[in-house]
Formats: C-alpha cells, sequence, structure tokens
C-alpha cells in the first residue's frame, strides 16, 4: 500500500514538474541551474517506475496495456506535434517536443523492465545510465557523421556541454573526452555493485532494499 502510494505520489510531482519544465526552461540551457532543473522531472519519474507495486505489475493485462499505452503516446501524441513542426518550419517547437520524447522513451523502456519483473535497484541502474548516454553530446557528433560533415572544430552549437564546461565552448578533442566520460559513467553505474550487498541466491526478487531510494544520482 505504502508503495503504491509512494508510486503515486513520485508520478504525481512529476508530471507537475515536467509542465514546469516545458513551460519555464529554454531549448537553449543557458545556466548549470535550469539544466539541473530540467532533469527534475526524469528523476522523480524514474523514483516512481522503481516502485511500482509488485501486485501491480502481475496482473497479466498490465504489460501489454502500459507497452501499447506507450506506443499510443509516441504515435499519437509525439510524432504528429513533431511532423507538425517541420510542416510549420518550426524548430524551436520541433526541439522542444524532441527535448520530451527522449526522456519519455527511457521511461518507457524501464517501465516495461518494472513490469517484467525488473528490482528497483536494476531499474534505477538503466534509467540513470540511459540519461547520462543523453548528455553526453553523442547525438550532436553523430548528426554529424551521419550528415558526412567534418567534424567542427569548436562545438557552438552544443549548449548543454558549453553549460557544464562553465561557459568554455568545448573544442573537437574535449567533445570526444566529455562523451567517453558519460559514456564511462554509463558504464559504472551499470556494472558497479550496490554498497554493503552481496550476491545470494533469490536475489532477482524485490527487498527492501531494491525500493529504496538510490545513494547517488548521477548529474
Amino acid at each position: 500500500m505504502k508503495q503504491g502510494i509512494a508510486t503515486l505520489g513520485f508520478g504525481a510531482a512529476a508530471a507537475v514538474t515536467a509542465w514546469a519544465v516545458h513551460h519555464w526552461v529554454a531549448n537553449d540551457v543557458e545556466t548549470l541551474v535550469s539544466l539541473l532543473f530540467a532533469l527534475v522531472p526524469f528523476v522523480l519519474a524514474t523514483e516512481a517506475v522503481a516502485r511500482v507495486p509488485r501486485a501491480w505489475a502481475g496482473a497479466r493485462w498490465m504489460a501489454p496495456l502500459m507497452v501499447s499505452a506507450v506506443f499510443l503516446a509516441v504515435m499519437g501524441g509525439f510524432a504528429p506535434l513533431m511532423f507538425g513542426a517541420f510542416v510549420d518550419e518550426d524548430f524551436d517547437r520541433f526541439y522542444s517536443i524532441m527535448r520530451m520524447l527522449v526522456p519519455f522513451v527511457i521511461l518507457g523502456l524501464v517501465f516495461a523492465l518494472r513490469l517484467g519483473g525488473a528490482t528497483g535497484a536494476t531499474v534505477r541502474r538503466a534509467s540513470y545510465a540511459a540519461l547520462l548516454v543523453m548528455l553526453s553530446g553523442i547525438e550532436d557528433l553523430m548528426f554529424q557523421v551521419w550528415r558526412g560533415n567534418d567534424i567542427p572544430d569548436r562545438w557552438e552549437w552544443a549548449e548543454h556541454i558549453t553549460v557544464r564546461l562553465g561557459g568554455h565552448v568545448a573544442s573537437q578533442n574535449e567533445a570526444f573526452a566529455f562523451i567517453a566520460a558519460h559514456f564511462v559513467l554509463a558504464a559504472v553505474v551499470i556494472f558497479a555493485p550496490i554498497p554493503g550487498r552481496r550476491s545470494r541466491p533469490g536475489a532477482g526478487t524485490d527487498d527492501a532494499a531494491d525500493d529504496r531510494a538510490p545513494t547517488a544520482v548521477p548529474s
């Protein structure tokens, strides 16, 4: 019962803060504070998913229903909105929608993990590792690669990198190192052992430790 209430509470808080981020945080991240604030809904939603009670996930219709609902949100919401922004030649609106779509996809994937029996700890590992990949700047690099462009010497367009480098515009090598560092951190999140826990028979089942908040959230 308490776990279900916590799930609903975190979910509601995530929805409210997501609305605030969408309306208050500009596409071009200007400060580290605004970037961190933009991550709040994701952290809250991750906690909501990690705490979904086993009793809810155990219903045979829950997994197919929620997976279908997530797909419906993409095809009935995000996709047509992005098509409309493209047709209207409104890149700011297109990017704003994309900024919401990517974390939504991550959360949809970890929700499926939870409904499939993953522990809260596994959900958090997967979610925060994917978040680090999202923040790494890999899409900025691959945007140039897939278009066949030369990699720029200065990454002036990558504001999210500039902000985290204290206002310094990354050079090509600095950007590569920045991306690589995030992938290393993602690997640490995935593979590092949980402090104070030892492998034991039946560790795949939920216990109190699995559903507590993580000791640290990667930034």
